[in-house]
């Protein structure tokens, strides 16, 4: 899974998180989360996901703008790697 986490003030953040598939990037679920001044945990307000259904705090899915779509490539291309068959199976 491939996360991007947007910072909008100090108490306040968006995540967006993508699956991969044969080379594609998915949006799949996003939250926009808040943290009280002097407290260390991170609290959803709102969120979309695509495969829960059950959850408590629901938003209408995002639009993905050209920063966060660039942001989530250049995660995945991160994790891209280029072997030989020998490398892949540690032979």
């Amino acid at each position: 899974m491939i996360t991007v986490t947007i910072n909008i003030d100090p108490e306040t953040r968006q995540e967006y998180s993508f699956n991969t598939f044969d080379f594609k990037i998915v949006f799949v679920k996003f939250t926009i989360q808040t943290k009280p001044k002097g407290k260390r945990i991170w609290r959803i307000i709102g969120q979309w996901d695509k495969y829960d259904n059950r959850v408590n705090f629901k938003v209408d899915e995002p639009e993905l703008t050209p920063f966060i779509r660039g942001a989530a490539k250049t995660k995945a291309h991160k994790q891209i790697k280029v072997m030989t068959w020998k490398e892949f199976k540690g032979e």
